[in-house]
């Protein structure tokens, strides 16, 4: 005789003193990253907690939350890696997700690019001359150079008299008399687990793509000479989340759910992010979901949460 299977609902709602998130206390640190190619030093950021025993449990599920300085002339791409920070081998890791920070939108610029050359631009052993490198021939003043794609030109009273420079040395040059990052953060959040059998990552490394101008900038800190674009001070927050289907005795999963929040709240579901809609409700049916947790910090974050479950 086939076995019958029943249904059980239960509802979870906001509670002032509820526990959904476990601050981890994580910090940041600079993290020197050498280029395999000219052993050219960059700088990245590592995230982690001081406690040596802790490790991204495979049953857990985390949240990050980063505020981080915008530049001013340049969007940063970066790559979010879990890691394990006591192992030197970067190339074990679990990328967590790759996302951009949009340069200020003030428009100010905190670069130039510097071109030595030949004084006219096509004698090898003439006298050297310098000149900031313009966008546009429009942008140039007489003998000053412009660009045009990979090509650079000594402007003269006429295009058809401009000098195409042959030999040159170009360089993006840090206007160190001003600050090349916005004094707002630029807010970023993601919801994570750890996936990877047997390997105790303990850190998330925030590492920033390098572009073919990152060799041009260079800046200096602690004495020490980096190159690419500079990253200002972060801030970081990471949680643990807590599962709410191990806070009802004698469930182990949901069927089907249904979360009543505010737009854009963040919720996970077996380790991944779930965003509700502007309707501000959420609904998942037919679906084993072991694992289940909602990034809630004050009031401003309160819920309902319908669930149904399968009983056997």
């Amino acid at each position: 005789m086939a076995s019958t299977v029943s249904y059980n609902m239960g509802q979870i709602r906001y509670n002032t003193n509820g526990n959904y998130i476990q601050d981890l206390n994580f910090d940041d640190y600079p993290i020197e990253t050498r280029s395999l190619s000219n052993s050219t030093s960059y700088r990245d950021i590592i995230l982690y907690n001081d406690n040596n025993n802790f490790v991204f449990s495979q049953n857990e599920s985390y949240y990050l939350r980063l505020g981080i300085p915008r530049n001013l002339s340049y969007n940063m791409t970066f790559d979010l890696k879990l890691l394990d920070k006591s192992n030197n081998n970067r190339n074990q890791y679990q990328e967590i997700k790759r996302f951009v920070i949009p340069r200020d939108s003030s428009n100010q610029i905190t670069y130039s690019k510097v071109i030595l050359y030949p004084y006219d631009g096509i004698t090898e052993d003439a006298e050297p001359a310098v000149s900031i490198i313009r966008d546009t021939r429009q942008a140039a003043a007489i003998n000053e150079v412009y660009s045009v794609g990979e090509k650079f030109y000594i402007k003269k009273a006429s295009v058809e008299n401009d000098i195409e420079i042959q030999y040159k040395n170009d360089i993006l040059l840090n206007h160190t008399w001003r600050e090349d990052v916005s004094e707002d953060l630029y807010w970023v959040d993601f919801v994570f687990s750890n996936k990877v059998d047997n390997v105790s990552f303990n850190a998330i490394l925030l590492e920033l793509n390098r572009n073919t101008y990152d060799d041009d900038i260079s800046y200096e800190v602690d004495g020490v000479v980096y190159k690419g674009l500079f990253v200002g001070d972060i801030e970081v927050e990471c949680y643990r989340i807590n599962n709410l289907i191990t806070s009802i005795s004698g469930v182990s999963s949901f069927d089907s759910i249904g979360v009543w929040s505010h737009p854009d709240a963040i919720m996970s579901i077996n380790g991944e992010e779930i965003r509700i809609g502007q309707s501000g409700y959420y609904e998942l049916n037919d679906f084993n979901i072991t694992n289940f947790g909602i990034i809630v910090k004050d009031a401003n974050d309160r819920f309902s949460l319908d669930y149904q479950y399968k009983v056997t």
